[in-house]
């Protein structure tokens, strides 16, 4: 009787976890929906991510047209490469994380978007509850749309009379 109740207890905390990971993939369907509507061709961004893995002491600003990104952060520590963050360089690359992980069934997930662009504003992911190691978590900061000659998009247009 006791290990009916033990494997029945499981079975509950199991199923409210998948309908847990359903709930998070349906925002992050919905999210991803909006940007691909809404984003604007050239962006810039910065991002934080939070690990147990050396990082530079700055996180790296992107700027990314057509979804080719270019870092914009001078390394503020020549010993740590800003290489680990070509997974993390631009807006869809931040949502191929977010499925990565949430395909990983994580112990704990909680994701924040924008409401306007759909975009990650952060994330905090706990692979398993007992592993002491496996967390990841992002901030996205200062996100903006760039107009004008980011990675050679035309600028303005300046109309002049009487030359």
């Amino acid at each position: 009787m006791r290990q009916a109740v033990v494997v029945a207890l499981a079975l509950v905390a199991t199923a409210a976890a998948r309908g847990q990971h359903l709930e998070i993939e349906k925002a992050l369907v919905a999210a991803e929906g909006t940007w691909a509507a809404k984003k604007p061709a050239a962006y810039e961004f910065t991002v934080e991510v939070i690990c147990f893995c050396p990082l530079p002491r700055t996180p790296p600003t992107f700027a990314v047209r057509n979804g080719v990104a270019a870092l914009l952060t001078k390394p503020d520590d020549s010993r740590v490469s800003y290489s680990f963050y070509t997974r993390f360089n631009t807006i869809e690359k931040l949502f191929t994380v977010l499925r990565d992980f949430l395909r990983q069934q994580p112990t704990s997930m909680v994701v924040r978007y924008d409401p306007q662009l759909g975009y990650p504003v952060s994330a905090a992911i706990d692979v398993r509850k007992m592993v002491f190691d496996d967390e990841l978590s992002f901030r996205v900061s200062n996100f903006k749309p760039v107009v004008g000659s980011l990675f050679g998009a035309p600028g303005p247009v300046t109309h002049r009379v009487g030359q």
